[in-house]
């Protein structure tokens, strides 16, 4: 690219807004990964929870494997949401729910509602928010 091309406004634009959106992905994925290392922490806080040991996953955010003090072994499939609306919960469900297999379905959002909560129970959904509030749908827990 010569000079002349360089200085061409729509070049700074398109660079311009390319570099930004580089910089929200990055900040979306260590966003994603602080809020991983946070679910982990709550999850080996649980007396009943041996070990706790996470993988990337293509399918989920995050995939995690609980020792449980019984010697029983939970899967579990994280996916963790911008928001946690009822629409888009119940949607993730519904993605989700023929792939579990023998996983259960985590799910972490900055607020889950009392909606919300009570689609998670009848479905047997965990689920945690930023404010603390969680529920714990899987194996002997």
């Amino acid at each position: 690219m010569g000079f002349r091309e360089y200085l061409n406004p729509f070049n700074f634009i398109f660079n311009t807004c390319f570099t930004n959106l580089v910089k929200h992905v990055l900040k979306v994925k260590v966003q994603k990964q602080t809020q991983l290392l946070h679910i982990i922490q709550f999850i080996k806080d649980i007396p009943i929870v041996k070990d706790c040991r996470y993988m990337d996953d293509e399918l989920f955010d995050a995939y995690i494997i609980l020792d449980m003090q019984s010697g029983e072994a939970i899967h579990i499939g994280l996916v963790i949401l911008s928001n946690g609306y009822p629409s888009i919960v119940k949607n993730t469900y519904q993605k989700y729910h023929s792939l579990l297999n023998d996983k259960y379905l985590f799910i972490f959002a900055p607020y889950i509602s009392k909606i919300t909560y009570c689609y998670c129970k009848d479905n047997y959904i965990s689920f945690m928010d930023e404010a603390g509030n969680c529920l714990l749908n899987f194996g002997s827990v």
